[in-house]
């Protein structure tokens, strides 16, 4: 008998960010499974930094040359910023 595997969700996430709230909130309300990694704590700035250095070239900066966050891994898709992750669910 086959089983069927859920989809694994990552999503990443830093400290007092309105939009990552946001993303939480609505993958909750549609009972979306995902880890979250904390970038801006210890362990999760460390899963981060490996992260952004395997994906650097597709990883979105806004015009400050900040990290667009919250981002969202589905698979080996990469979703950057509110709006975009909640057209891709």
């Amino acid at each position: 008998m086959l089983k069927y595997k859920m989809p694994e969700y990552t999503l990443y996430t830093f400290p007092n960010c309105q939009k990552c709230s946001e993303v939480k909130e609505i993958l909750s309300q549609m009972g979306i499974r995902y880890h979250e990694i904390n970038a801006g704590l210890d362990e999760g700035r460390k899963i981060f930094r490996e992260f952004f250095e395997k994906n650097k070239e597709s990883i979105e900066r806004d015009s400050r040359g900040q990290i667009t966050l919250p981002i969202f891994i589905n698979g080996s898709r990469v979703i950057q910023g509110l709006d975009k992750i909640i057209d891709n669910l």
